[in-house]
């Protein structure tokens, strides 16, 4: 993710960030780090031996003392990532925090709220069947994005997937934004791929004064917040 913060310092992407992902990010930080400290704590290395290992002095000693010096990294590890966590410095808050400040920043006003509410109601994409999450954000995008970008969107969200599809975007969604927006839709599940791609040129989709300039939303869910730690 850093990566990305360097295309954007170039102004080679524009990234939009709307106050609905600022919140389901900061909501979600706690729960799925939290799971995650959870799950490496309880995981244990398994010091039991059959009686017959007792049988070879060297190695049977070295395997408890390897698990001994592990169990005493895993606690200290864990002292230091629990202090961290707390305090909000763990690299990938950093991160997130410096993507954050160079975006966009667009703020849901109660007209598109309604907007998004409405869409809802009529079951058109994106979103869940009890959430307006997904929904507020692409009403931000059809309202603040400039008319004639193309859109590239990160998201692991299946909402904006053609159903019974892993990778394909919703076909209702990429004709909304070519008929609304007149652009095109790129979409990706895996930001780091799409990051590769800017940062090397392999993707480059600029017009400069007369046409279009390249437009990115990171949606910034748990899961990509998990994938901002590999970058």
């Amino acid at each position: 993710m850093r990566k990305l913060a360097v295309l954007i310092e170039k102004e080679k992407v524009t990234l939009h960030v709307t106050d609905q992902v600022v919140d389901e990010f900061r909501r979600n930080r706690n729960a799925k780090l939290n799971d995650a400290i959870k799950k490496f704590k309880s995981d244990k290395l398994n010091d039991q031996f059959p009686q017959l290992c007792k049988d070879y002095d060297e190695p049977y000693e070295q395997m408890r003392e390897a698990i001994r010096l592990y169990n005493e990294a895993k606690g200290l590890l864990l002292r230091r990532l629990t202090e961290d966590f707390g305090k909000e410095k763990l690299k990938a808050d950093a991160v997130i925090k410096e993507l954050f400040d160079k975006a966009k920043k667009i703020v849901a006003s109660q007209a598109l709220i309604t907007k998004a509410f409405w869409r809802h109601q009529r079951r058109n994409p994106p979103g869940k069947k009890d959430s307006l999450g997904d929904a507020i954000n692409w009403e931000c995008l059809l309202e603040h994005v400039e008319d004639g970008q193309d859109l590239h969107l990160i998201a692991e969200d299946v909402d904006y997937r053609m159903e019974g599809s892993d990778e394909e975007f919703s076909p209702f969604l990429e004709r909304e934004w070519a008929t609304k927006k007149h652009g095109m839709v790129r979409y990706y599940t895996k930001p780091w791929v799409q990051v590769h791609r800017w940062r090397y040129g392999a993707a480059q989709t600029e017009r400069t004064n007369s046409g279009t300039r390249q437009t990115a939303r990171h949606a910034s869910t748990a899961a990509s917040f998990s994938a901002s730690q590999s970058l």
